[in-house]
């Protein structure tokens, strides 16, 4: 309870900032902006008190004394904002806009989110099967660790350099007696409701009418191409295609690599499993709207919060960040004054927004980002993203579907507002298009659905104008009609398997023996064990792994070959682990079916040490001094 009051307050002082900032604003669009500060200040402010206090309930408390702060200087230093009518506040609009999706992610996190069946087991959905127990891991790993800079739990001894902002203010929660289910879920919900509102109210900024951003917000959220085509076409030999579809593990009208598609659902692949990419792009689309009203309106304290927003977001996530980068280098020069009074305002204004930009996220990328992305791995040529069977322009078309058609037509024949806004999307894709920014290039669409977003909204303008030059033509509104569906089909065809998908990931038993770990191990400790994904030993417990799944480590970048040599030869070569635990530093050995089907384990492995905790056939072994040394206090929390 006292993690979501924590949570409430902050949002909530947001607010009071927000309010009397931004005071010429609509009252929704100040909310929106409210929300956001308060779920950015808790996440990013935590920083400088943490390499004092390391990340301690003390540290997360402080950043109420920043909100406070803030909230009073705008109190006091600021002029109280006119009152407006309900009615002209935009709040129907923007409940439009945000609430029919935000119940969608509300469902999809209820099911997706570590859900207890009547066993005591946990379930996730499709889409969080893998990624969830990554950021739980890393919530987990700071909130009992309490280091700062955290280590990698995944990989001990490592400096986590893994964007891991958005899962410190899930591990802020867990600290303050909030459960792992609800401190992941919650701040997840309120900047899914950010994410929506930003991109609505950026789709507003740039067209000046409400249906055309709430078009642009639908098509952007439930978008798809033509992906549903393949599904239908298999109705003709099996009747039950569709039925299979809501059954097979992803296989699905936004994401069937079988058939080249690749193009995700933003809500199904992205916000719900990707919890960097969604406080990443609540930040992102605030920081685009406050940029875009610079740049445009010449208002110089805009340029201040712009760069204050994009300065914070390298760790809460770098490719949001660099796509931020990319669009204000077009858009400095997009908009640049043609009249020569105005110049010397724009300059400055673009100057100081660069340099809080860089004066708040270089210490970030210096620390972390740059020790992650060194390697050779993280920056590579990879011509035509992630197309490996069709041609270029069929790969496209069937992803994209309509959006792909109209692309040219919405940049060659749109407004000019519109197009210059979206000409920021361009180089972004050709960017994506021929270099990789990390292991796995399909993460480049984490690149590419930010210029999407621009290139969205052009689309939509220019739709409309279409639409209202058709005035008169018979089957208008049924041509519509059909290009709506084509547009959303996939996209909504996706969400509704993905809402009916559940799966697995922990058993009781495993929730169990995790406790049993956090009540009688070093919190500390170093364990060798296997390394699937939904380690409890990580994940749940929150412990330090000598060496966790490849499945996280390659795609971090991080060189594990070694380890994970040394943990095959603890659990396979007699004497292994006795002669050589000091050097490896690890404290605990763990013994279960997971290692069982991993290893050829050695007769009578573990003899050598006192056994710490022996629950259904599950063994921990205290393996160095100090572990064994803790059995008597009784270590753990």
């Amino acid at each position: 309870m006292l993690g979501i009051v924590f949570l409430l307050c902050h949002i909530a002082l947001g607010i009071v900032i927000m309010w009397r900032v931004l005071g010429e604003q609509l009252p929704a669009v100040r909310v929106w902006a409210g929300v956001t500060c308060g779920i950015i200040i808790p996440m990013v402010g935590v920083m400088p008190f943490a390499f004092i206090f390391d990340f301690t309930p003390l540290a997360n408390v402080l950043t109420l004394v920043i909100s406070i702060g803030l909230a009073v200087w705008a109190c006091l230093a600021l002029p109280r904002p006119k009152k407006v009518a309900f009615r002209q506040g935009g709040w129907v609009w923007m409940a439009a806009c945000t609430l029919p999706l935000t119940a969608v992610m509300a469902y999809l996190l209820h099911t997706h989110t570590l859900l207890a069946d009547g066993q005591g087991n946990l379930l996730v959905g499709q889409s969080t099967f893998g990624d969830l127990c990554l950021h739980a891991g890393i919530a987990q790993g700071l909130a009992v660790q309490q280091a700062f800079p955290p280590e990698y739990t995944l990989f001990a001894g490592l400096n986590l350099n893994y964007p891991f902002l958005a899962d410190s203010l899930s591990a802020a929660l867990i600290q303050m007696g909030t459960s792992l289910r609800m401190a992941l879920l919650l701040p997840q919900l309120v900047m899914s409701f950010c994410v929506f509102a930003g991109f609505a109210t950026l789709a507003y900024e740039v067209m000046r009418s409400r249906r055309r951003a709430g078009a642009a917000t639908a098509f952007f959220f439930l978008g798809g191409g033509f992906g549903f085509a393949y599904f239908f076409d298999m109705l003709k030999e099996n009747p039950d295609a569709l039925t299979n579809m809501m059954q097979t593990f992803y296989e699905t009208p936004t994401n069937f690599t079988g058939k080249g598609i690749r193009w995700v659902n933003a809500i199904c692949d992205l916000m719900v499993p990707q919890r960097t990419l969604l406080f990443g792009w609540g930040m992102l689309f605030l920081a685009l709207w406050l940029l875009y009203r610079a740049m445009t309106a010449g208002n110089r304290r805009d340029f201040y919060l712009a760069g204050l927003v994009a300065g914070m977001m390298p760790m809460v996530h770098t490719h949001s960040f660099l796509a931020l980068g990319m669009i204000s280098a077009v858009w400095m020069f997009a908009y640049f004054p043609g009249e020569k009074a105005l110049r010397k305002d724009y300059i400055i204004g673009v100057a100081i927004y660069g340099t809080v930009a860089l004066c708040l996220s270089m210490p970030q990328l210096f620390y972390w980002t740059f020790r992650q992305t060194g390697g050779q791995t993280f920056l590579w040529w990879n011509l035509d993203w992630c197309n490996t069977t069709d041609h270029t322009l069929w790969f496209w078309l069937k992803n994209l579907g309509l959006f792909f058609l109209a692309i040219p037509l919405a940049l060659l024949g749109g407004r000019p507002r519109t197009r210059r806004m979206a000409l920021a999307s361009l180089p972004i894709i050709a960017i994506s298009e021929v270099l990789a920014f990390q292991p796995n290039p399909y993460d480049n669409n984490k690149l590419m659905m930010v210029a999407f977003a621009l290139l969205v909204i052009a689309i939509v303008d220019w739709m409309a104008d279409v639409y209202g030059r058709l005035a008169g033509m018979p089957g208008r509104r049924l041509l519509a009609g059909m290009v709506v569906v084509a547009c959303t089909l996939s996209g909504t065809m996706s969400l509704a398997r993905e809402a009916v998908s559940s799966y697995q990931v922990f058993s009781g038993e495993d929730v169990a023996f995790a406790q049993a770990i956090r009540d009688n191990t070093l919190r500390d400790g170093i364990f060798i064990t296997a390394d699937q994904h939904n380690q409890p030993v990580s994940t749940l417990a929150g412990r330090r792994l000598y060496t966790g799944t490849p499945i996280y480590l390659y795609y971090h970048g991080v060189s594990y070959g070694e380890r994970a040599q040394q943990v095959q030869q603890c659990y396979e070569s007699a004497g292994y682990l006795l002669e050589h635990a000091g050097e490896m530093g690890v404290d605990y050995l763990v013994l279960t079916d997971a290692e069982q089907r991993k290893y050829a384990v050695q007769a009578g492995l573990g003899h050598d040490f006192p056994i710490v905790i022996h629950m259904n056939g599950r063994l921990v072994y205290a393996v160095s001094p100090r572990a064994q040394a803790a059995l008597e206090g009784g270590a753990g929390q």
